[in-house]
């Protein structure tokens, strides 16, 4: 019986984890295809039944690499909205460079905020809450 839950605790677990990275990965998609059309790549609906073919073996909601012939391309499958944002080695260069000055925006803004939580920072060069008078 001790197994048996313990098993079911496991498992249940392991469903949330997996149903979370998949919520999570569909909730960061907007800010992911923002960035790819910004870099550069073209958004193709999957309207044939050959795309949808295709659409169906990628793992959705990630950048994957591919190569037709001797060219590089790289796909970022939505299944969502049933269309692949499609680019080649520059636009995946640009939207790695977007991504990171994204990814360093976030940081900033975030240690900000704690900062400002904290009262660090409250622009008189004070300790704010950490002064000795309070």
């Amino acid at each position: 019986m001790k197994n048996f839950f313990l098993l079911s605790i496991a498992a249940a677990a392991a469903l949330f984890l997996t149903q979370g990275c998949a919520l999570f990965n569909q909730m960061n998609s907007g800010s992911t295809e923002q960035l790819l059309v910004a870099a550069g790549f073209q958004e193709r609906p999957a309207n044939t039944p050959k795309r949808q073919q295709m659409m169906a073996k990628l793992n959705p909601y990630k950048v994957q690499m591919r190569t037709k012939g001797n060219s590089v391309i790289y796909i970022y499958p939505d299944p969502k909205k049933n269309v692949a944002f499609v680019g080649g080695p520059s636009q995946y260069q640009a939207y790695q460079k977007l991504s990171v000055q994204q990814s360093i925006a976030e940081n900033q803004a975030a240690a900000a905020a704690e900062m400002e939580m904290m009262g660090v920072d409250d622009g008189t060069f004070g300790m704010g809450m950490w002064d000795p008078f309070w």
